[in-house]
């Protein structure tokens, strides 16, 4: 499956503000950065991102992933805005 169109499934179903696709081998690196993670513990935010994704383990188009969800205030103190 292709990073953009993982990105823009993503982002547009959780209307995040930004999500970063990186590919290493066979992993998925997934960065999703936006509010909609306000007030959610890390099991939460990553279960929607699996939530999302499910069909495309299912159909064994994505193996495997590593998940890092932001809210736009934690991406910002990290220092990593652009």
């Amino acid at each position: 499956m292709k990073s953009s169109k993982i990105s823009i499934l993503i982002k547009e179903k959780l209307k995040l503000k930004k999500v970063i696709i990186n590919k290493q081998y066979n992993n998925i690196i997934i960065t999703a950065i936006g509010d909609f993670f306000i007030g959610m513990n890390s099991l939460e935010k990553q279960k929607n991102i699996y939530k999302i994704l499910m069909p495309y383990f299912l159909k064994k188009k994505i193996h495997a992933v590593t998940i890092n969800t932001y809210t736009i205030s934690e991406w910002n103190k990290k220092n990593f805005i652009e």
